[in-house]
């Protein structure tokens, strides 16, 4: 596995953590407000964002904001859940480049990975959030995406024929979680992608 593939996988957290827009002017107002939302997390931060903050940014007044989002927990959920479904769109690329099971879970390792590098460099304070209160859906996340590929390799011969899949695949999401959200110290945020990728092919495919 290359270095450039370890950045390749998880690149839509850089997607999601710019400041520029990423939707016309002329989009859907939710979907401006949204982006508005996004680009003011990332400029003032999660804790700091004031309603009135997203309305600046959308060029929009507070009635508008309030009509379209009741409050700012409703939008903070939104704008988590645009998070989520990006992130599930790079463990599905990372899953579909894999050629071999070995392969594909590796990649997943290495996108995740990226995206917890990614967020302890951008800012360190919600990344522990991150930890404490989302593990679990990540988790549940990666499970999702693994679910399909772990039966199709277990009917191909790949997982033995005995294993519970559900059960497997909870273990290796746990794993592959663990593993991004703890990083060692003895690698650097760059290294570490492939490091956890190849200690998902090397030590827990082999078992499966």
């Amino acid at each position: 596995m290359t270095a450039r593939n370890a950045v390749t996988f998880g690149g839509r957290f850089k997607e999601f953590r710019s400041h520029q827009a990423r939707v016309s002017d002329d989009a859907p107002r939710r979907d401006r407000i949204l982006d508005a939302a996004r680009r003011s997390y990332v400029t003032i931060g999660w804790d700091k964002t004031t309603m009135e903050d997203v309305g600046r940014i959308a060029g929009m007044s507070r009635a508008t904001l309030y009509k379209n989002f009741p409050s700012s927990e409703i939008l903070h959920r939104a704008i988590r859940n645009q998070a989520l479904d990006m992130m599930r769109c790079d463990f599905e690329d990372a899953l579909a480049s894999g050629e071999g099971l070995a392969e594909a879970l590796g990649n997943i390792a290495e996108a995740l990975t990226v995206w917890c590098s990614s967020m302890r460099s951008a800012d360190e304070t919600q990344y522990h959030r991150v930890h404490a209160e989302e593990s679990a859906v990540i988790v549940e996340l990666v499970e999702d995406v693994l679910r399909p590929r772990m039966a199709q390799a277990q009917q191909a011969g790949a997982v033995n024929a005995s294993r519970d899949v559900d059960r497997a695949v909870e273990w290796v999401a746990r794993c592959i979680t663990g593993l991004a959200l703890l990083p060692t110290r003895l690698d650097t945020e760059s290294e570490y992608p492939i490091v956890a990728g190849g200690f998902i092919r090397e030590f827990i495919v082999p078992g499966l």
